[in-house]
């Protein structure tokens, strides 16, 4: 593997990861309210995609969105005016954080499986248009018992749509393991469609990239949909509201295992530059915070 690639995913990934420790902070200071769905532990796959889409394809997300956002956007200081009630993105600082938009770029709301027929139109659009672009969809196992999901698939299939449906498979729904909610396998329920499927898990890198590079280059020639099952870890709670509710196993923590795949002073260097970028964001709104301003 590429250890220039390697380097870039970690210090992504990271970023992330630190951005959204610093959100637990504002949150449990009281300068973030209502709720927020993190993405600590799952940051992995969507910094891969990020890699191969352009700036017109699209992508849709659900609650868990902040880090399909970022890894695509880079919109950290929009996210955090945003989410402070600022003026950050589309809403102005009325949407909070399931409610995210970068026009023409990224959507995301907060009812399960809702944006999934949203991509699938998006993805007609696209192949009307004949312009390559593709749109992508992240869907948790919990959204699929969700009806329209379902009633996406078939449509996708039928009308052959640009579209990547992006599983992350946490094992659980808010607080029930899959083996309580779901029967069958998730495997089953794209190729019962006809959707050509595959399944890797969130630490096996290149097998991870190489999915997501065939299933972009084959959409982009009209050859869709696809789906791509993650097995992922959620490392936190279910929100910020329990974020201390689900034990943190490390041992499956993506990060730690593409530490292992680069020298110490490449991990050094990445965390030091993930740390001054966060900070950097942070200190942009000190002036808000100290001033008790919103």
């Amino acid at each position: 593997m590429n250890r220039a690639r390697i380097r870039r995913w970690y210090r992504e990934a990271l970023t992330i990861r630190r951005f959204e420790e610093g959100l637990i902070d504002l949150f449990r200071n009281g300068w973030i309210t209502g709720t927020m769905h993190l993405s600590i532990g799952q940051e992995i796959a969507p910094v891969i995609l990020a890699d191969h889409l352009n700036e017109r394809d699209v992508v849709c997300a659900s609650h868990r969105g902040h880090a399909a956002l970022l890894a695509l956007t880079q919109a950290y200081q929009e996210l955090l005016r945003e989410l402070l009630g600022l003026d950050g993105l589309v809403t102005q600082g009325k949407g909070g954080s399931q409610h995210l938009c970068v026009p023409g770029r990224y959507y995301s709301n907060g009812i399960l499986g809702g944006m999934v027929p949203v991509a699938a139109g998006i993805a007609q659009g696209f192949k009307h248009q004949a312009s390559g672009n593709i749109a992508v969809v992240f869907l948790g196992d919990g959204a699929l018992g969700q009806g329209v999901v379902y009633e996406t698939f078939n449509l996708a299939s039928l009308l052959e749509l640009q579209l990547l449906f992006l599983v992350e498979d946490n094992g659980v729904s808010q607080s029930t393991p899959i083996t309580q909610h779901l029967s069958g396998s998730i495997f089953a329920r794209f190729a019962a469609f006809g959707i050509p499927v595959q399944e890797v898990r969130h630490d096996e890198f290149e097998h991870l990239d190489d999915s997501l590079a065939a299933a972009v280059a084959s959409l982009r020639r009209g050859r869709g949909p696809h789906a791509i099952i993650v097995q992922t870890k959620r490392l936190c709670g279910h929100s910020v509201n329990s974020i201390d509710s689900a034990p943190r196993d490390l041992s499956d923590d993506p990060l730690l295992a593409l530490e292992k795949l680069l020298c110490w002073r490449d991990v050094d260097d990445c965390r030091q530059a993930a740390a001054e970028r966060v900070k950097a964001y942070f200190s942009s709104v000190g002036p808000h915070l100290e001033t008790g301003k919103k």
